[in-house]
């Protein structure tokens, strides 16, 4: 959370349900900082929780 080097990108269906959309390459130094003032923790009651992502 304090230098996220990549960021996975959702988006809401028509449903309200959040998709996932992809992922973002390798970020830069500069935007790993602003990017982590800006995160909080999803919590216990993400959509995701509990979800495995591969790169591939």
């Amino acid at each position: 959370m304090t230098a996220p080097t990549t960021t996975m990108l959702g988006s809401l269906d028509a449903s309200g349900r959040l998709r996932y959309a992809g992922r973002t390459t390798v970020l830069n130094l500069a935007v790993r900082q602003a990017l982590a003032v800006e995160l909080q923790p999803g919590g216990a009651a993400h959509p995701w929780t509990g979800w495995t992502f591969s790169a591939g």
